[in-house]
């Protein structure tokens, strides 16, 4: 109760801060020393997805591989570290286009999930979400288009919405991982025209801007940056 009364006064805007807040907030209003909840960190992500509304159930297609790990996910009981291993199974399965495709069921909630999880504070986890998001984009197509359609952390808020708030908050490795993401995700007109819509040139701009930005990560800025300048222009 008291993690949806938060967001709600953030109006779901919480990928512009992050979960540290979320949490030190939650043992404030609990009357909690701060840092009591840090062991339950995993247990505020499924708060969050909950009070967004985001429901995992299986795919109307049928099968799906990727359901298990996604479901996992999204229990109650699971802890930070069987989340962990999900995701590294989760990417790995992704790595199959069909397995991808029915991922990307709306039933699923592959998209609003891996929101969720990037923005934990555990240093692992949004890396892991990344991931798993650029597996399902490398199949390219359709798979790209339906990134981009989907819902990100609740209804009007998409994946691009999330990655272009992140990152400027975020560090190198992050940072990377997210621009890489949004260069896989421009393969087609229809999606770059989406993405310069998004102003995704101007919080690359800014990244390239920032003196603190290290050289690799700017690189990945260029190449992506040009791509979409390229589109831009035409």
């Amino acid at each position: 109760a008291q993690v949806g009364a938060v967001l709600a006064e953030k109006n779901g805007e919480l990928w512009q801060t992050n979960m540290q807040d979320l949490r030190v907030e939650v043992e404030r209003r609990l009357c909690l020393q701060e840092g009591a909840l840090l062991e339950r960190r995993y247990e505020l992500l499924i708060a969050v997805t909950r009070a967004w509304g985001i429901r995992v159930s299986a795919p109307a297609g049928g099968a799906c591989a990727a359901a298990p790990y996604i479901q996992a996910l999204c229990s109650g009981s699971c802890s930070m570290a069987a989340a962990q291993a999900s995701l590294e199974k989760l990417e790995v399965v992704l790595a199959d286009a069909n397995a991808a495709k029915a991922a990307l069921a709306p039933e699923m909630s592959l998209v609003a999930l891996m929101c969720v999880l990037m923005l934990s504070d555990e240093p692992k986890l949004p890396a892991l979400a990344l991931r798993v998001l650029t597996a399902v984009s490398m199949h390219g197509g359709g798979c790209t288009t339906l990134l981009l359609q989907a819902d990100g952390l609740r209804n009007g808020t998409g994946l691009l919405d999330v990655l272009l708030g992140r990152l400027p908050r975020c560090g190198d490795e992050l940072s990377i991982l997210i621009v890489a993401l949004i260069n896989n995700l421009a393969d087609t007109p229809a999606n770059q025209l989406r993405i310069v819509a998004s102003g995704a040139l101007g919080a690359l701009t800014h990244v390239i801007l920032n003196p603190a930005a290290s050289g690799v990560l700017k690189e990945h800025v260029l190449t992506a940056a040009a791509a979409m300048g390229a589109m831009a222009e035409e």
